[in-house]
């Protein structure tokens, strides 16, 4: 997976989407997993994340871990919502690392909680002022903000939800055809956009 290894640099956000069971999960692994300073929102407790970095109980101990370190990479499975808050705010005031949501749509999607949403598109607007960057998983692109999805570089899975690839059509970076074509992909395939490069995990 050329276009997936050895990565040392990202751009501001990523979106990883695709169904349960479809990959996504490791395909934000690979592109984390040569990140210095990396932290995890583990939103599902996912077994890839294991291994991958400390892992701390409460958004405290992320913040003086993060914060007394040059070199990192936490992992930290969220309680509530507002505890995500609290990571947020934590990583803006670190600045210059990747953060890696896990179903980011729980805290940036139509559903997410009013106060949560409002926190990640102030979070989203200003990362690329504290040179933060954003890979994010989720497996509806129609559940997430339209403000992230239209500024992300986006790995896609099989849709086969007609709502799902008519929301990516309406945001108008993505063409009628090829996102149509994303309902035969099997699982454990992606399309890479903008190079619209497919490779298989």
């Amino acid at each position: 997976m050329p276009i997936l290894q050895g990565r040392t640099t990202l751009p501001l956000s990523t979106l990883v989407i695709s169904p349960r069971g479809g990959g996504k999960t490791t395909v934000a692994v690979a592109l984390s997993e040569s990140l210095p300073r990396l932290v995890v929102i583990d939103t599902m407790n996912e077994p890839a994340y294991l291994t991958a970095g400390i892992h701390v109980n409460n958004p405290l101990d992320l913040h003086h871990f993060i914060s007394s370190h040059s070199r990192f990479r936490v992992v930290y499975a969220p309680n509530d919502p507002e505890d995500v808050e609290m990571v947020l705010w934590s990583v803006l005031t670190t600045c210059d690392l990747v953060l890696l949501v896990e179903e980011v749509s729980q805290y940036a999607g139509v559903e997410a909680p009013p106060a949560t949403r409002k926190m990640f598109r102030r979070f989203v607007r200003l990362a690329r002022h504290r040179r933060v960057k954003l890979i994010g998983t989720t497996q509806r692109p129609a559940d997430v903000d339209k403000l992230l999805v239209s500024e992300s570089e986006i790995f896609l899975g099989s849709l086969k939800e007609p709502n799902d690839r008519r929301y990516l059509r309406d945001l108008g970076n993505l063409d009628r055809e090829t996102v149509d074509s994303l309902v035969d992909l099997p699982d454990f395939h992606f399309v890479h956009f903008p190079s619209k490069q497919v490779f298989t995990l």
